[in-house]
């Protein structure tokens, strides 16, 4: 780890030596270092209150309270190494739970709160936990189904099993530490059913991936993070929750992307740093548009050619002076304090990309992996590219392609391959998986991630797959003409009254014919013939028409 004034970690070496000792802190000590730096700025933050009012744990309320969790943890028995499972709804106790079982020198096993309920019975079969919080809704189940563990509620209602009434008077003597190599979350993947994929992730591969992306990735102890996607995703964990913890930021914790109250949060905490998916921000943008669009056209062509001008001045000058510009817009969509937007999970569209920074906020695009805690690469948001997944963070990480052949992307021949990439960031292995674990790697120790892509001097793309050209959908066949007199047809039933003085309906079946007369309304309308001349009245099907 760099030691230079430029790097987002150097305030670390001033507690150095003294409050940790490794390459990196550990998350309980990250926690301390922090909540020394500013015990009463606010760290957790919702909007559960009555009526929906604003509630706010500081630095200091939210480190006493993982405190007094944790000694309730050892107290009853939590070992170093013992894994609790907090499986919820976004919220302050979800974080509370998470950072006191590593506290307590626990696992923390985030699941999502949305699996049904088998599948999270199958994970929890896996991970063994020693205590397990959930909302209220999944207690009664999880009781009956998994009795033999402890279960609390992550919800006030539930006063008895409540997280934060949980506490101990007794003398505790706390478990060895933990050590940045120690193991600090299992993340599962995949695979909720049958033998569940779960990703082993240290203390060290979350923190110095949470630093090291700060290098392409700003922010200050005076952001507010917005917590809306699913927090048990390494994405939102990461970028989210873990981030905020590094610099000494705030977290909102947002429960639902109902409009009326994602704008509410936004507006009244007064978010900084917000990440999402294409999807979000499509939304929030399409209202925008919408109300630019209400303006009347000569206003909405007039704020369209500022966008681009702005952002022509963004893009190429690094100069900003969309938020001047479009102040009420912003306002009125409550993202005007915004300061940060990340996208993941999908590409975004670059007209997307490209209003919202014209509009004077940063957007930054990323990739990652589970496996990789998860950030591998960030767009800089001075030097951003909009079909760029980002820059990887050389030297404190590597990444290659191997495997390369020619392919063509937009209509151009690249050497491409598949992206794979050694760090410390890069996951310790798949819990009990051994051989799953070693096939990720290659004989050089770099993790494959089993996506394609390719450089160039300073940034990687991924390469997606063309999809294939959908075959013409060929004309419909015109509708044949009705028989008529001098086709050739096949006789498939025969009727009375045959020339032959034939009655039977079988008679003359499979014949090769020439329509001579055509009686209508008739069931078997066709009287047919050759040159030995005519026979009945026949049903029949074309072989030729004339």
């Amino acid at each position: 780890m760099a030691k230079t004034k430029t790097e987002p970690w150097f305030y670390l070496n001033d507690y150095r030596g003294k409050d940790f000792a490794g390459e990196w802190p550990t998350f309980p000590e990250m926690l301390k270092i922090q909540t020394s730096r500013y015990p009463d700025r606010p760290y957790f933050v919702d909007f559960d209150g009555p009526n929906g009012s604003k509630n706010v744990l500081t630095y200091a309320q939210v480190f006493d309270k993982v405190q007094n969790l944790a000694k309730w943890m050892i107290v009853n028995g939590l070992e170093k190494g013992d894994k609790v499972v907090v499986s919820g709804k976004n919220a302050p106790e979800w974080g509370v739970v998470y950072l006191a079982a590593l506290y307590a020198s626990g696992i923390i096993v985030p699941i999502d709160a949305a699996l049904p309920e088998k599948e999270m019975l199958n994970l929890l079969e896996v991970a063994k936990p020693k205590f397990i919080f959930v909302d209220d809704e999944k207690i009664a189940y999880i009781n009956e189904k998994y009795p033999d563990t402890p279960v609390f509620s992550l919800n006030s209602s539930n006063a008895e099993k409540y997280v934060y009434n949980i506490k101990t008077d007794k003398e505790v003597e706390y478990n060895e530490p933990v050590k940045e190599d120690d193991t600090a979350a299992i993340l599962f993947t995949s695979g909720t059913t049958g033998n569940p994929k779960g990703v082993m992730l240290s203390h060290k591969n979350f923190i110095s991936d949470g630093f090291i992306a700060q290098k392409n990735f700003n922010h200050y102890p005076t952001d507010v993070f917005y917590a809306l996607l699913p927090i048990h995703h390494a994405y939102t964990m990461q970028a989210a929750f873990i981030n905020p913890m590094l610099t000494g930021a705030s977290i909102v914790f947002g429960k639902s992307m109902a409009v009326t109250r994602l704008l509410k949060e936004l507006r009244e905490g007064k978010i900084t740093v917000m990440l999402g998916v294409p999807l979000l921000y499509n939304k929030l943008l399409a209202g925008i548009r919408k109300g630019i669009k209400e303006k009347g056209a000569f206003v909405s062509g007039l704020l369209n050619g500022l966008c681009n001008f702005s952002y022509f001045l963004k893009r190429y000058l690094h100069i900003n002076i969309g938020k001047l510009i479009f102040k009420p817009v912003l306002q009125k969509a409550s993202i005007y304090t915004l300061r940060v937007a990340i996208s993941g999970g999908g590409p975004l569209a670059a007209s997307v990309f490209k209003q919202y920074n014209g509009m004077g906020i940063d957007f930054i695009q990323g990739y990652g992996l589970t496996e990789t805690s998860p950030i591998i690469t960030l767009n800089p948001v001075d030097k951003f590219k909009i079909h760029s997944v980002g820059q990887a963070f050389f030297p404190y990480m590597d990444v290659k392609i191997i495997n390369k052949d020619e392919k063509s992307h937009r209509k151009v021949e690249r050497q491409i391959g598949e992206i794979a990439v050694k760090g410390p960031m890069v996951m310790q292995g798949y819990y009990n998986m051994p051989e799953e674990t070693a096939a990720m790697f290659t004989e050089d120790g770099y993790l494959k991630t089993g996506d394609l892509g390719w450089m160039d001097e300073s940034s990687i793309k991924k390469y997606e797959e063309p999809k294939p050209t959908p075959a013409p959908t060929p004309a419909p066949a015109p509708a044949p003409r009705p028989l008529s007199v001098g086709d050739t047809v096949k006789i498939v039933g025969t009727g009375n009254g045959s020339s032959y003085g034939k009655s039977n309906t079988a008679y003359g079946i499979g014949w090769t014919r020439q329509i001579l007369k055509i009686w209508e309304g008739r069931p078997y309308p066709y009287q047919v013939g050759n040159n030995t001349g005519t026979t009945g009245f026949y049903k029949a099907e074309a072989l030729q028409r004339k």
